[in-house]
């Protein structure tokens, strides 16, 4: 009897340390869990740019097709190493032309890829700045409810004072409300501008940042007009693609024009096909060059702009503060103050508005030219 005792005895010991541990362990998974908790990363517009090269799907097609020209252009070389004639005029041009284009088409694959490539960091650019300009919003919208909850207390207060009607203080409460609806749609277009830039990155779509840049315009030395003109001609991939296709049509002629003669419809066929490049080579100059010449032009007009509302947003903010002290002296009437908040946010959403298209019209000439800015960035 003594031992069933003692056996009972020892299972109840060992359910209650069981137990002890259970309930020990759940008591630390939280501490456990805060310890753990990984902070969001910082996102700079480098690093953004960077995870796109990587994880981008655009990228990767792009850089699949890329692959495929140069397997192509691999057949290509087989075929130029062919060092006899076969006495067959169409499979001898072949050899011949596959002799001279070997190095041409590598570069207009090169060319393809590096346009395709310009198109997707200026998406990523334009989309980071979207998301700076959705946290400004979001950050000025939280100022103007503080203005606003402030401005309802002081009403209080005079209410109080009997120097008010009741309608001035449901109308100050009325604007807090509206404050608060601003801020949330301010926050949800926020965290909508984020999701699209994780899309371009291939991230999370839920996945947080910290983005501690703001849309302040940083100085930026822009070359003289003449000076983007003759670089983007030497560089950039679209003008370097279109030299390419027009020297292949060009060769293609020579090459064709000592095989068959000018009434044979192979050596028409390569003519036509050279005096079109000609014409494609000479259009596609022009219509970079009308891309950089806007795009120039918008940049400076913006600059000039932002200039003039940074100063009115000064003054207006100065304006605020003066009639917020007048209104607590009792010389104007909150009508007047809401009047003159009403303009302050106006001016600055002008100004937020503006800095970010800054940023944009920077990326669109960096795009359009080849140029990159951002050496001559004064920090």
């Amino acid at each position: 009897m003594k031992s069933k005792a003692l056996d009972l005895k020892r299972i109840k010991i060992a359910i209650a340390s069981m137990l002890i541990l259970v309930l020990t362990a759940s008591t630390l998974l939280p501490v456990q869990a805060e310890e753990i908790k990984i902070e969001p990363e910082v996102l700079t517009v480098e690093k953004a740019l960077e995870l796109a090269m990587e994880n981008n799907f655009d990228v990767k097609i792009a850089g699949i097709e890329k692959e495929e020209s140069l397997l192509n252009r691999r057949k290509l070389l087989d075929t130029a190493d062919i060092d006899f004639a076969t006495g067959n005029y169409d499979a001898d041009l072949g050899v011949e032309l596959a002799k001279v284009q070997k190095d041409y088409l590598k570069s207009l694959a090169e060319s393809i890829y590096d346009v395709q490539i310009i198109g997707i960091e200026l998406q990523v650019k334009s989309t980071y700045a979207s998301v700076i300009h959705a946290k400004s919003n979001y950050e000025l919208a939280e100022k103007y409810l503080e203005q606003a909850k402030e401005s309802y207390e002081f009403m209080n207060k005079r209410f109080e004072l009997g120097q008010i009607a009741k309608t001035d203080v449901l109308e100050a409460e009325s604007e807090v409300a509206t404050k608060e609806s601003e801020l949330l749609e301010a926050k949800l277009a926020f965290d909508n501008t984020m999701m699209d830039l994780n899309m371009l990155l291939n991230q999370d779509l839920d996945k947080e940042w910290i983005i501690e840049e703001t849309l302040e315009t940083k100085t930026i030395e822009v070359p003289e007009l003449s000076v983007l003109q003759a670089y983007m001609e030497e560089n950039h991939p679209s003008v370097l693609g279109a030299q390419m296709s027009h020297k292949i049509a060009e060769t293609t002629f020579e090459v064709t024009s000592g095989f068959y003669p000018e009434n044979v419809f192979v050596h028409k066929e390569a003519k036509q096909a050279y005096e079109k490049s000609t014409y494609q080579y000479e259009a596609a100059k022009l219509a970079q060059e009308k891309k950089l010449v806007q795009a120039y032009q918008n940049l400076d007009s913006i600059t000039q702009g932002i200039e003039a509302l940074e100063k009115g947003v000064d003054l207006i903010n100065e304006s605020y503060r003066s009639a917020q002290l007048r209104m607590e002296l009792g010389f104007i009437t909150s009508h007047t103050l809401n009047s003159i908040a009403l303009t302050q946010q106006r001016m600055e959403a002008n100004l937020v508005n503006m800095q970010r298209n800054y940023q944009l019209a920077v990326a669109q000439l960096e795009a359009v030219s080849g140029y990159t800015f951002l050496d001559s960035i004064e920090e």
